[in-house]
């Protein structure tokens, strides 16, 4: 009986690349499908937040008597805007499954008197 040694055999080379191929193949598939179910069903309140901030703080800091002059967009939102003990809130009450964003921002509170607050949009 002779023995062959390329019966039913591969190369090493050609099986490693066939397994990089399924493998970067796999990775990819992977990444797109967690991409397509990862974005949010409603509008982004990121980029609603950066145009509220530009309109209630042109000059870095928030005053609460801006929120009022905030420019009307279609989308539905709820702005507001908290400093300890005080809140202010302009907009209809956002639902529950709303898109939310939040950030700090430095709030005038009278002449010279500056202190941390929390401002927060959601849409919806």
């Amino acid at each position: 009986m002779s023995r062959s040694s390329a019966k039913g055999q591969t190369e090493p080379l050609a099986a490693l690349v066939a397994v990089a191929a399924v493998c970067l193949a796999l990775s990819l598939y992977a990444g797109l499908v967690a991409e397509r179910f990862s974005q949010p069903s409603g509008p982004n309140a990121q980029p609603v937040l950066e145009r509220v901030v530009d309109d209630i703080a042109p000059d870095g800091v928030a005053a609460p008597e801006r929120l009022d002059a905030i420019e009307e967009t279609t989308t539905r939102r709820n702005v507001s805007l908290a400093v300890a003990n005080s809140s202010w809130t302009v907009g209809p009450t956002p639902p529950p499954d709303a898109n939310t964003a939040r950030r700090p921002v430095p709030v005038d509170r009278a002449p010279g008197r500056v202190t941390a607050g929390r401002l927060r949009v959601s849409v919806w």
